[in-house]
């Protein structure tokens, strides 16, 4: 297991596809690339200028091959910030006039002009097209997908989606009632699931096993058994989780506040 501090306000994780990396913000400031193996920071983009000195990341849409994102704010939707993780640069993309609050759902599909699809809560698919968000029409291999999803999991709408991690062919739910939480593969639907709680903050799979988080637990379930794999510390909350890696022993990132208003990100083996 090995720890690393982060500065206050990183409230933000995502893993970087194919990779030992995940991506956090950097207060309301910046994003950062840090290797998990090392804790060394790999890059960091800066936000551009004209966005609020509050942005807070609520969905952080990553490219399949790790080479770009777009990240939104549901308090501010006036705008998304792009980042291109090669050449370190951000832009800022003006968002439509009353757009609603975009849900975990995203889509890359190279036979489609776009370079990104995403789902908001009021059931809408918008593109991103260069420097614009239009609305849809939703890719043909997103709406076959969903249906796949929809016999796989009776009941389930596609915007319930809390995150996609495009690049591992993962999608992570929970059902309206929270009763059911689970990953979805991508393309194929097939279903991992567990029981569900108000509590659960976060989803993650690793070894084929699923990993259900609140503040004060990971839960790990696998073959019909359930384990508490991690508690934090008393004055510790988790914040997020995130699956690391592609090898036969994939790790788990999971990101802490502590109660003085500090943050630090603990790796160990999901094995």
């Amino acid at each position: 297991m090995q720890r690393y501090e982060l500065p206050p306000h990183t409230f933000a994780l995502r893993a970087l596809p194919q990779s030992s990396e995940v991506l956090v913000n950097i207060e309301h400031r910046a994003v950062r690339s840090i290797d998990c193996t090392s804790g060394e920071t790999q890059w960091e983009i800066s936000f551009p200028d004209g966005v609020g000195a509050y942005f807070s990341i609520l969905q952080w849409y990553i490219a399949p091959n790790g080479t770009w994102s777009f990240a939104l704010d549901e308090n501010d939707l006036e705008y998304g910030i792009r980042f291109d993780h090669v050449n370190k640069t951000s832009r800022r993309i003006t968002l439509p006039v009353g757009i609603g609050i975009p849900s975990g759902t995203c889509w890359f599909d190279p036979a489609v002009e776009s370079e990104l699809q995403f789902v908001t809560f009021d059931g809408l698919t918008w593109s991103l097209e260069g420097a614009n968000v239009v609305v849809g029409p939703a890719a043909p291999s997103l709406l076959a997908w969903g249906r796949r999803v929809s016999e796989a999991v009776p009941g389930y709408p596609r915007f319930n989606q809390i995150r996609t991690d495009f690049g591992d062919g993962r999608a992570y739910f929970l059902s309206q009632d929270i009763e059911r939480v689970g990953r979805v593969t991508i393309p194929g639907a097939d279903v991992l699931e567990a029981e569900g709680t108000p509590e659960v903050t976060d989803l993650a799979e690793a070894a084929g096993a699923l990993f259900v988080a609140t503040e004060r637990c990971i839960l790990r379930h696998r073959d019909g058994d359930t384990s508490v794999f991690f508690e934090p510390a008393q004055n510790e909350r988790i914040h997020g989780i995130a699956t690391v890696g592609h090898t036969e022993h994939p790790l788990l990132a999971v990101l802490l506040r502590l109660s003085g208003g500090s943050y630090s990100l603990l790796v160990q083996r999901a094995t």
